[in-house]
């Protein structure tokens, strides 16, 4: 298990005269834990990932969104990922 730190920002920006809300959040590792059956990793994971996600009402209950989420960790080995994706959501409420 990883624990973070998280900064974020979010703004409604206007653009081609379209409203956007837009998020980017920034952590880093504070400190990892292991648990059973891991055992046998000595090395402590430590990294950071970021994101960002933007979306638009394109009516009054649907809208499209969008995100791009890259995390990186370091330990006796690398690894990172990123991750991209787009979707429609519906507003229930």
């Amino acid at each position: 298990m990883v624990y973070y730190f998280t900064l974020g920002l979010s703004k409604k920006i206007d653009l081609f005269g379209s409203s956007f809300f837009t998020k980017f959040s920034f952590s880093n590792s504070l400190f990892s834990s292991y648990e059973p059956p891991v055992t046998t990793l000595d090395d402590k994971l430590s990294g950071y990932k970021a994101m960002f996600y933007i979306n638009h009402n394109i009516s009054k209950k649907f809208y499209i969104h969008s995100l791009v989420k890259y995390h990186s960790m370091k330990s006796s080995s690398d690894l990172s990922s990123l991750r991209i994706g787009l979707g429609i959501g519906y507003i229930l409420f």
